[in-house]
């Protein structure tokens, strides 16, 4: 189990599989983590709101919005904000152009309202491979 209990913004890998980290805002902790087949999920909790978190290719997000992944190539970048299935939801992506395609940050939750500034900050989530062409199974 991961789990971080953050005083100050500190980088928290949230994802060794995919490479992922936040920048971990104060207060904020992350426990819950889990690998799935071809995903990694864990619980984020900020301000005392309890978001869910979905690290891997294939969010339940808009594909106009998925689309945008593909031009994240440099860092991930925050793609946006839509509320669907009961949930508010806000997803990162960065592509970093292997055969996997774009890695998605997803948050999600019933309301998001009071954290959804802090979750769209784009410096919010960072890549931690040491080698981002890195090819993965």
């Amino acid at each position: 189990m991961l789990l971080c209990g953050c005083s100050a913004s500190e980088k928290q890998v949230i994802s060794s599989r995919y490479g992922v980290c936040i920048e971990m805002p104060s207060g904020g902790s992350y426990s819950d983590y889990k690998q799935q087949i071809d995903y990694d999920t864990g619980v984020l909790e900020l301000n005392s709101v309890v978001i869910d978190v979905m690290i891997g290719g294939h969010p339940r997000f808009s594909q106009s919005v998925k689309r945008k992944g593909k031009g994240a190539i440099h860092e991930f970048q925050f793609l946006g904000f839509e509320r669907s299935d009961g949930q508010d939801k806000l997803l990162h992506a960065y592509d970093r152009q292997d055969r996997r395609g774009p890695v998605f940050v997803m948050f999600s939750g019933p309301d998001l309202s009071a954290v959804r500034k802090s979750l769209s900050d784009a410096r919010l989530i960072r890549n931690c491979l040491q080698n981002q062409k890195e090819e993965q199974p």
